[in-house]
């Protein structure tokens, strides 16, 4: 099996709007695909984006 290296990767986001925006990035366990992501957990970050955009 072949050992790979774990390393620090910076992810830069230039926000040229005047709206809040964040990304994840997701390490899916086996059998769980993208509909599962955004059935169980987009729902939690757009109701905290709500109250982000909402100024609480």
């Amino acid at each position: 099996m072949s050992k790979i290296c774990i390393v620090w990767t910076t992810f830069r986001y230039n926000n040229e709007s005047h709206h809040p925006h964040f990304f994840v990035l997701e390490k899916m366990p086996e059998g769980y695909e993208v509909s599962n992501s955004l059935e169980e957990v987009v729902p939690s970050f757009q109701n905290g984006m709500y109250y982000i955009m909402d100024g609480d």
